[in-house]
């Protein structure tokens, strides 16, 4: 009797156990879902790299990862006893999976942001800022430069980047830690606010750009225009399902949310709005889908690594006013808890890397409660199954250091984007030489073809013959190379002009102003401001009245960096046509940049709200005192809502 009893009890507890044991976890490439018609696969062989953080190409394809060592310390241990790395990674047999690793860098403090730029490998290692080189050749940095230092570090929310524009410069990114830096110029920057900060490759001029009491921005993409958009923590502090945000970083920006460090900056109005509201996310890394690879639908989209919900999310930017809004959807996820991407990048082929950086991460994260670093994360691969690969999607067979100006500026319109990149990279370096054959490239698509093919038959140029054949009736040969039709193309060629400078190339990035593409003419502004060409004023003032409201916001910002006072008064005369808040604040932010108080005045009674307010907010942030009681007074009774706001 007993015998039978304890073998009942048995069977009812196997029976039990089996019915309340947990189904295993799926994890790694199990876990991951993508789209229909994309597969994706593992891009590292096991154990090539763990924790991985950020990510990064140089021209040869190889792959430089930002790693942890699974080490989740406080912020004074990273400083005191930097652990960290970046490694390379290379695909040695060209299957799509990197195979073999070198350290490239160690003893870094915490790696969040790694560039390669013209031969150098630049780092974001708190509190400094730091270039690389490897001088041997052998996958391994042998010179170490500190370029800048003074970002403080509390967490992860600290120095992130550096990020490169298509202007050249250098876009970093700073939580709200504190900094105490001291410029190379000797100027001295302190302050305690978020920033975006900018500085040229060799760590001169550094500025900061935007900024606020929100948290922390990490990662930075451009549109091919140069507009500047991030992502970003706590806009808003968590309420009503919303936290983290995609920003359109501007000028002079003041973004959400409110605090104490508000008193730093110079103030154009309210808060500048957020572009796309997300919940308690952790938005880090960011990129814009360049070329056709994946077809038209895809290009231009952005692809954010979202760490909280285990996804990678895609988002068509849609142009509105001066600014923009996207419509978002899930790309990539995973239904491991301890996936967590923190970096998306685009390879040569199209296809997109994402990576894993694991469980090790718990400081500073409210939704991270225990740190698992068992679960080392991974690189992954997401290919588009309808694509067929372009030979050569690296251009290791072109030797670009050889190639001819003009072979270079036909590679700028070469369907594999690295190519591109190259080519452009190259066209820089070469100065002097490229500005002429980049400025023929710039001549107006509407020309005179009688014109031209008359000079081609004197220069023989046409053929009598081809031209009864009916060759004539094409564009002579030279003509069209001379002349683009490109709006894309003109596009590269004024960054390219823009990064070269000097007389003859800043001249045509001032021509490029006038452009029929509205992109080209936001770009020349971009670079005429930040080249601080004041004989483009004239050119920006007309600007002011484009009918494109970016170009608008855009050409504001460049007078107000340029000091153009002359452009004062039509600045006020805009911002009754100003559409949105990223253009307001454009104009009214060069108004307080100018500090003319007796335009301000001249306009402070006129008959269009918007142009008194913009006056009343000059006037009360310019340097010195400038309002009277008597000049707000009035105003606190106007009809209009947002004057009598602004007079409050």
């Amino acid at each position: 009797m007993a015998i039978r009893i304890l073998a009942f009890v048995a069977l009812v507890a196997a029976t039990i156990s089996h019915q309340v044991a947990p189904a295993q976890e799926a994890t790694g490439l199990a876990s991951i879902s993508v789209p229909e018609g994309f597969t994706v696969e593992l891009a590292a062989t096991p154990g090539l790299s763990s924790y991985p953080m950020f990510m990064e190409f140089d021209e040869a394809g190889n792959l430089y990862t930002a790693e942890s060592t699974g080490a989740d310390g406080k912020a004074k241990e990273h400083i005191e006893h930097p652990t960290y790395m970046v490694l390379r990674l290379s695909d040695t047999d060209s299957d799509g999976v990197y195979d073999t690793k070198t350290v490239f860098a160690d003893a870094l403090s915490f790696p969040m942001g790694v560039l390669w730029h013209q031969g150098s490998m630049y780092v974001a290692s708190p509190p400094d800022f730091v270039r690389l080189k490897d001088t041997t050749g052998d996958g391994v940095a042998d010179e170490r430069e500190i370029l800048l230092t003074g970002w403080n570090m509390f967490n992860s929310a600290s120095l992130h980047g550096p990020f490169l524009g298509p202007d050249g410069w250098l876009y970093l990114t700073h939580g709200r830690h504190g900094y105490d830096i001291t410029s190379k110029e000797g100027v001295h920057f302190e302050g305690t606010a978020s920033r975006i900060w900018r500085c040229r490759p060799d760590g001169t001029q550094l500025e900061r750009m935007a900024g606020g009491a929100f948290d922390n921005p990490v990662e930075i993409t451009f549109t091919d225009a140069g507009e500047t958009i991030g992502t970003m923590t706590y806009f808003r502090d968590p309420a009503q399902g919303q936290r983290d945000a995609l920003m359109h970083w501007v000028e002079g920006g003041v973004f959400p949310k409110p605090g104490d460090s508000m008193s730093e900056f110079v103030r154009s109005g309210p808060l500048m709005p957020t572009m796309t509201k997300f919940a308690r996310i952790a938005p880090a890394g960011l990129m814009r889908y360049k070329g056709h690879a994946w077809g038209g639908e895809y290009k231009d989209n952005l692809f954010s690594a979202q760490f909280n919900p285990h996804r990678v999310q895609r988002h068509l930017l849609i142009r509105e006013g001066a600014t923009f809004r996207t419509e978002d959807s899930d790309f990539l996820t995973s239904s491991h808890a301890d996936f967590h991407p923190t970096d998306v990048m685009q390879d040569a082929d199209g296809s997109l890397l994402v990576c894993d950086t694991g469980g090790w991460y718990v400081d500073a994260c409210p939704v991270s409660r225990i740190s698992k670093p068992e679960s080392v994360g991974g690189i992954y691969r997401v290919r588009k199954t309808d694509v067929t690969d372009a030979p050569d999607a690296w251009g290791k067979d072109i030797d670009f250091q050889a190639e001819s100006v003009k072979d270079l500026i036909h590679f700028l319109s070469d369907e594999r984007v690295q190519v591109q990149r190259q080519a452009f990279n190259q066209l820089v370096l070469r100065g002097d030489e490229a500005v002429n054959p980049l400025v023929k490239l710039m001549m107006p698509k509407v020309v005179d073809m009688k014109r031209l093919e008359e000079e081609a038959e004197e220069k023989g140029e046409i053929d009598e013959e081809e031209e009864e054949e009916g060759g004539g009736e094409e564009l002579p040969k030279k003509a069209n190379k001379a002349y683009s039709d490109s709006g894309a193309l003109r596009l590269q060629a004024t960054w390219i002009l823009g990064q070269i400078g000097g007389e003859e190339a800043d001249a045509e990035v001032r021509r490029a102003l006038s452009d029929s593409d509205f992109r080209v003419r936001i770009a020349a502004s971009r670079l005429s401001g930040l080249n601080t060409d004041r004989q483009a004023i004239p050119a920006l003032s007309a600007l002011l009245f484009d009918p494109n409201a970016a170009v608008r916001r855009q050409a504001a910002t460049s007078i107000g960096r340029l000091n153009g006072v002359e452009a004062g008064y039509m600045l006020y005369m805009a911002s009754a046509y100003a559409v949105d808040p990223h253009e307001s604040h454009a104009l009214i932010y060069a108004s307080i940049k100018l500090g003319v108080d007796k335009v301000a005045r001249l306009v402070l009674n006129h008959p269009h709200p918007a142009i008194r307010r913009a006056a009343v907010i000059s006037l009360d942030q310019m340097e010195g005192e400038h309002l009277a009681v008597e000049d707000i007074l009035p105003l606190l009774s106007d009809s209009d809502d947002a004057l009598r706001e602004t007079a409050l």
